[in-house]
């Protein structure tokens, strides 16, 4: 291969090598770094929420590949992604026409906990949950795919004017009825859920299954009808009941037995501090008052800092992009928090 300089000055300025475009659009590709020699997905997106892709660059999530960088050029955002290795669900379904109930459970199950990672911390809505945004690993591992529809909710209230999902898989309210929500998601969801037990997406078509009550309400018209979260969903498909404050509460959203273990230590202490707390001079009453507000002070801190109900979206800390920024702006959100009990507590103290 001959080597002219001009070709050199291009690979001095480019930090990716063209390796193979993927699919039939030409903007989507396979690269390789000029830096490292790791290879990656580059995309050109002409239809896109930039911060979206900023807050995935700072927020890593598993089930997300990880985005290198991100850059506008020509009107488009150029995303430089982890290249996952692995079978489109559309593929797999192409291959196996459809699934047993026990896959599509596991699988359902797993792309909603990546969603709710992602929802735990800011609420996002991705719009467009369909197979080919689903990448499933040799191993087993669940990727979800393209956020270029996806939309941060707390930015804009408004309704969808135009559907950037796609039609089949679009909740009713993408139309333009009403604004997205985690419900937006969830009905696609039901409808991956039908196609992926019967080969197809028709929600009229008669068929038995245990998971079609489940399907039913995922994908009911009106969205205030269908599963609230991510978490009533999973602890639908696997059987359990759901309680809406347990699964909210810090420490026992994600069911994680160490993460339950401390939460449940951390509450015993709050508890018998609560009860054990003593000051002087003061007595009766009043100090079944202190004991009250402190415990309540320690628990209302626990659960701002654990982004109860994605409070953080509420103030706009989860808009800081900065990690140590944010966690900065939580610190003295919570000290704010204990300044409030205090100057509440005594009011209260004050009438006594």
């Amino acid at each position: 291969l001959f080597i002219t300089p001009w070709i050199i000055i291009y690979l001095m300025q480019e930090k990716y090598l063209s390796i193979q475009t993927i699919g039939s659009d030409g903007k989507v590709s396979l690269v390789q770094s000029l830096i490292n020699g790791s290879f990656y997905v580059k995309k050109v997106l002409d239809i896109y929420e930039k911060n979206v892709y900023r807050w995935l660059v700072d927020n890593p999530i598993n089930g997300v590949p990880v985005i290198r960088e991100i850059y506008e050029e020509n009107n488009k955002l150029v995303v430089i992604e982890e290249y996952v290795s692995g079978s489109t669900l559309d593929v797999i379904l192409e291959e196996k026409d459809r699934l047993d109930e026990a896959d599509v459970r596991e699988l359902i199950i797993e792309i909603c906990k990546i969603l709710k990672d992602i929802t735990d911390l800011i609420p996002m809505v991705h719009r467009d949950i369909k197979p080919s945004n689903i990448i499933v690993k040799d191993n087993g591992e669940v990727y979800i795919i393209d956020f270029n529809t996806a939309k941060i909710t707390y930015e804009s209230k408004s309704r969808d004017t135009v559907l950037l999902g796609t039609q089949g898989y679009a909740a009713p309210e993408q139309y333009g009825f009403s604004p997205s929500s985690v419900r937006t998601d969830i009905y696609a969801l039901g409808v991956l859920m039908k196609e992926m037990l019967t080969g197809n997406i028709d929600l009229n078509e008669n068929y038995e299954s245990k998971l079609k009550s489940i399907i039913d309400k995922c994908t009911m018209m009106e969205p205030k009808q269908r599963y609230g979260s991510y978490e009533e969903l999973i602890a639908v498909l696997e059987g359990r009941k759901y309680n809406k404050w347990k699964n909210s509460i810090v420490g026992f959203r994600k069911g994680n037995p160490v993460y339950m273990i401390i939460a449940s230590i951390w509450y015993l202490i709050i508890l018998l501090i609560m009860l054990t707390m003593t000051v002087d001079g003061v007595t009766g009453f009043k100090l079944i008052l202190e004991r009250i507000f402190i415990g309540t002070s320690f628990f209302v801190v626990t659960q701002f800092t654990g982004n109860f109900k994605n409070c953080h979206s509420l103030i706009g800390i989860s808009k800081i992009k900065n990690k140590m920024l944010r966690y900065t702006a939580i610190f003295f959100a919570d000290y704010g928090i204990l300044v409030l009990m205090v100057l509440l507590m005594a009011i209260l103290e004050s009438f006594l």
